[in-house]
Parts: C-alpha cells; sequence; structure tokens
C-alpha cells in the first residue's frame, strides 16, 4: 500500500475541488427530492359512452336539420348541413336533437341510434331497414337515454284530433291512446328496460318524456 503526501501547494485547490463537487451533489440530491416530491398528475378519464334510444323525439323531428333520408320528401326544411344519406337512412336523425346536443355539452362518445316512428317493439327489432338499436349497447355503455312510447299509443292520431280542435274524451281516438297507455305500456316498457339493463349492465338509463 502506497500513501501519498500532497504539498501544500496542491491541497488548498484540492479542497475547493472537493467543496464544489458537494454543492453540486447537494443540488442534484434537491432537484431529485423536488421531482419525486411532486404529486402525479392526474390521469384524464375516460370518455363516456352514451347511447339514444327511442323515436322521433330523440331523433329531433322538428329540429331543422336532419340527416337526409333517401327518396323523403322533406318540404320547405332547412337541409343545408345534411349528414351522408344511405338508402336505410330514414330515422330523421337530426344534428340539433337533445342527443347530439348531451354529447357535445358533456364530451361524451355518442351512439345515435333513435328513429322516427319507432315503437317500443322497433327499438328491439330496428326500423327502416337499421338493426335494433339495442346493438347500440354493450357493457362500456355508460349511459342510455330512452324516449319510446307515443307511437305505441296512437300519438299522431291524437296530434291529428287536436289540429282537427275535436279532441275531447270520448273521442275514439283518444281513448284508445288512453287505454294503451294505461293497459298496455307499462308491460311494454318492463320488458323493453329488462332488455337495455341486460345489453348494458353497467350503464345509467334515464327515461326522457315528452315535451
Amino acid at each position: 500500500m502506497v500513501f501519498t503526501i500532497l504539498p501544500d501547494i496542491v491541497r488548498p485547490n484540492l479542497r475547493e475541488k472537493m467543496k464544489a463537487i458537494r454543492i453540486v451533489l447537494s443540488t442534484v440530491l434537491l432537484a431529485i427530492a423536488g421531482i419525486l416530491l411532486v404529486p402525479a398528475a392526474a390521469s384524464a378519464e375516460p370518455v363516456k359512452i352514451y347511447a339514444a334510444l327511442g323515436d322521433s323525439s330523440p331523433s329531433g323531428v322538428g329540429a331543422d336539420v336532419y340527416k337526409s333520408p333517401v327518396g323523403v320528401n322533406v318540404g320547405n326544411i332547412n337541409m343545408s348541413t345534411y349528414e351522408p344519406a344511405t338508402v336505410t337512412n330514414q330515422c330523421f336523425r337530426n344534428n340539433n336533437a337533445y342527443p347530439r346536443q348531451i354529447a357535445t355539452a358533456k364530451g361524451y362518445d355518442l351512439k345515435f341510434v333513435a328513429c322516427s316512428g319507432a315503437t317500443t317493439q322497433d327499438v328491439v327489432t330496428g326500423k327502416s331497414g337499421e338493426p335494433s338499436q339495442l346493438d347500440a349497447l354493450s357493457s362500456e355503455t355508460d349511459v342510455v337515454t330512452l324516449t319510446v312510447g307515443g307511437n305505441d299509443s296512437g300519438f299522431i292520431g291524437v296530434m291529428q284530433c287536436i289540429i282537427a280542435q275535436n279532441c275531447v274524451a270520448t273521442n275514439p281516438t283518444v281513448q284508445s291512446a288512453m287505454s294503451i297507455v294505461a293497459n298496455d305500456l307499462p308491460a311494454k316498457y318492463d320488458s323493453l328496460l329488462g332488455k337495455i339493463a341486460s345489453r348494458a349492465p353497467n350503464a345509467k338509463i334515464v327515461l326522457v318524456g315528452y315535451g
């Protein structure tokens, strides 16, 4: 083993270098500690999947701008922002419909399958050449809205008698609609909601009325 004695003239320089090294190391350690102590940024929440089911109310009939249905005379409606038309697109899904407004406001991934004229059965079997609306659902679906039942009860007939101003309680159309709402629709809703819950077991299901 060899010991080397540094001359006095060298020692002060060595001490200065060691002091500088200690300062650098302290600075590095403090920086590392600071990095470790900074809380991790909160991870972004996953985008919620939202399925809009039902009839003309959620599809947006009357809200001005439609997906273009092929071969359908839409009259004096502003069609300036049509989405691409297909042969099966007869559902009048509207860019201003409430499902689109909800999805935009909340940042949801929208599965927009509501179809004008759909009954509770049509939600299950499909309408106007489209598949079952339930096909839009899965275990990953977070939110489902449903507006349906008006076409089951003869909503159009009731509207026509309102326009004709003879919509009294004794009107056969009104009586039929009231009977269907009271006696038939509850069981139809129970069946449909059971199917929706089965397809989308983790979803919050929201029933939206007409208004």
